[in-house]
C-alpha cells in the first residue's frame, strides 16, 4: 500500500472544545435539495458535500436512507463533527479516489455502508476518531489510519470483500473492539503496517479469508495487544515482526469446524464478534487452617468449591474455567531454605463423587516455587492456573468440586525440599469466564 498524502486537509492533534449549542443538519438524497437550508428534516440538503460546506465544528449531520455517489471530505476545521447514518445509507464514489476522508480531529461516525471497488473506503487522518457500526464493502481497503490518527476507537466495524487490507493501522493508542475483516484471497485482515503503530488494542476481533495474514505487525510496530481475537483456517499468519506485542488467547481456528464453507465461517465469526466475555469467582466456604506440604509425596486435600444454584444468569455461555489457590502466610520448619521440589507438581480437580482417576490438572507448580528462608515466615500468595478445567467442571449450578494434591493415582502431588513447608488459611476457588448473548 502506497503512502497516502492528504495535503492541506491534514489536521494537527489539538485539544477539542465542544460547542455548547450544536447545530443539526439533515441530508436526504431522495427528497432533499441543495437549495434548501438543511436545518430541518423536511428541508434537507441533497448531498453530504453541501452539508459539509455550511456546518461548523461540533455540529451533527443526519444522513437519511439512500445512495450517495460522492466523495466525502471532512476538513480539519470541522473538529468534533458527528455523522449519524440511518439504516440503509450507502456511500460510494464512481469517480476514482478515496470515498471518505476525515482530517478533522475527534470526529464521530455511526453507521452506513461504504462501497466502491478499487478504492479506500475510509482514510482517517485526524486524531481521536470514533467509529461505530460502520461497514466497508468491496473496497481496496476498508479503513486506513494515517499516522496522525492516534487515539482512534472502532466498535463493531467491518470490512468485507476487501482486496488489500481490512484495517490498515499506522497510528498508535487505538482501540478496536468486535471489529471484523473478511477479505478476498491474498489479503490482510488487521495490518499494523508502520513503525508508528504502537500500543494499539484489538479485542474480540475476527478475520476470515485473508490468506496473506489475518493479523500482521511489521518490524517497529511494538507494544500492541491482541486479546481474544480469532482467525479462520482460511487466513494466513498471524505474523509478528514487532517487539513486546502481547497475544492473549489468540485463536488460529476461531472455533470453526474444519471443512465449513466460507458462508458458515462468516456466520460463526459474526456470532462471536457480538460476545463480551465476563468472569465470576466462586471460593470455598471455609479455608483449610493449615496445610503442610511434605518432603515425601502424599495425598493433600484442599477445601471443596461448591457452586450455589443460579451461580450464572440464565442464558450465560461458559467460555473457560481456571483453578485458584491462595493462602495468608507460609512457614518453614525444616531449618533450611525450602521450596517446591521438582517440576510438574500439580493441584488437581474433579467433580465430587467421581473416581480418583478423574482428577485433572488445574495448577502446575514450578521447581523452587514458594521459596521460603530457613525457619522463616513469609507472606502469602495467590496462584491462578493456566489450564482450562472446563472439561471437568462441566456444571456450575448447585455442584461440588474436590481439589487435591492427589498422589495415589497420578504421582505428582506437590513436595518440598525440606521436612515441611506449611501454608496457613488456604482458600481454593474457581474463576468462570462466560458470555451473555
Amino acid at each position: 500500500m502506497t503512502e497516502k498524502v492528504i495535503g492541506h486537509i491534514i489536521s494537527s492533534h489539538s485539544r477539542f472544545t465542544p460547542k455548547r449549542n450544536r447545530d443539526h443538519w439533515y441530508i436526504d438524497g431522495t427528497n432533499g435539495a441543495d437549495t434548501y437550508a438543511g436545518s430541518i428534516p423536511d428541508r434537507a440538503l441533497a448531498t453530504i458535500a453541501a452539508a459539509l460546506s455550511v456546518c461548523g465544528a461540533g455540529d451533527i449531520l443526519h444522513i437519511a436512507q439512500g445512495t450517495y455517489d460522492e466523495a466525502v471530505v471532512i476538513p480539519a476545521a470541522l473538529e468534533g463533527l458527528e455523522v449519524v447514518c440511518e439504516p440503509g445509507v450507502v456511500i460510494n464514489r464512481t469517480f476514482p479516489g478515496t470515498v471518505v476522508t476525515i482530517a478533522a480531529p475527534y470526529v464521530r461516525w455511526t453507521g452506513g455502508r461504504v462501497s466502491q471497488a478499487g478504492q479506500t473506503a475510509f482514510v482517517i487522518a485526524g486524531a481521536g476518531f470514533k467509529g461505530k457500526n460502520i461497514l466497508a464493502d468491496g473496497c481496496l481497503e476498508g479503513f486506513y489510519l494515517d499516522q496522525l490518527a492516534d487515539d482512534s476507537v472502532f466498535i463493531n466495524c467491518r470490512s468485507i470483500n476487501h482486496t488489500a487490507h481490512g484495517f490498515n493501522i499506522r497510528s498508535k493508542n487505538g482501540y478496536f473492539e468486535r471489529c471484523a475483516a473478511f477479505g478476498t484471497a491474498a489479503t490482510r485482515g488487521f495490518y499494523l503496517s508502520h513503525t508508528d503503530a504502537h500500543y494499539n488494542i484489538l479485542f474480540l476481533c475476527n478475520t476470515s479469508n485473508c490468506s496473506a495474514s489475518g493479523y500482521e505487525m511489521v518490524a517497529g510496530a511494538d507494544g500492541n495487544v491482541i486479546a481474544r481475537c480469532n482467525q479462520s483456517l482460511l487466513c494466513g499468519g498471524p505474523i509478528d515482526a514487532g517487539t513486546s506485542n502481547s497475544w492473549v488467547l489468540h485463536g488460529t481456528e476461531s472455533d470453526i469446524t474444519s471443512g465449513n464453507t466460507l458462508t458458515e465461517d462468516l456466520a460463526v465469526i459474526d456470532a462471536q464478534a457480538g460476545r463480551i466475555i465476563n468472569f465470576k469467582d466462586q471460593w470455598c466456604a471455609l479455608p483449610i487452617a493449615s496445610l503442610a506440604i511434605p518432603a515425601v509425596a502424599a495425598d493433600l486435600s484442599l477445601a471443596d468449591v461448591v457452586f450455589p444454584a443460579g451461580f450464572l444468569k440464565t442464558g450465560a455461555v461458559v467460555d473457560s474455567i481456571y483453578l485458584m489457590v491462595k493462602w495468608r502466610k507460609q512457614i518453614d520448619s525444616s531449618s533450611a531454605p525450602n521450596a517446591i521440589n521438582g517440576t510438574g507438581k500439580a493441584w488437581r480437580i474433579k467433580k465430587n463423587g467421581a473416581a480418583l482417576a478423574d482428577y485433572i490438572e488445574g495448577i502446575v507448580l514450578k521447581d523452587n516455587q514458594m521459596a521460603t528462608g530457613a525457619d522463616a515466615t513469609e507472606g502469602g500468595d495467590m496462584i491462578i492456573g493456566s489450564l482450562d478445567v472446563k472439561a471437568e467442571v462441566d456444571d456450575v449450578d448447585n455442584e461440588t468440586y474436590n481439589i487435591s494434591g492427589e498422589q495415589t493415582t497420578h504421582a505428582d502431588a506437590p513436595v518440598v525440599d525440606g521436612a515441611s513447608l506449611t501454608l496457613h488459611d488456604v482458600y481454593t476457588g474457581l474463576r468462570v469466564y462466560f458470555s451473555l448473548d
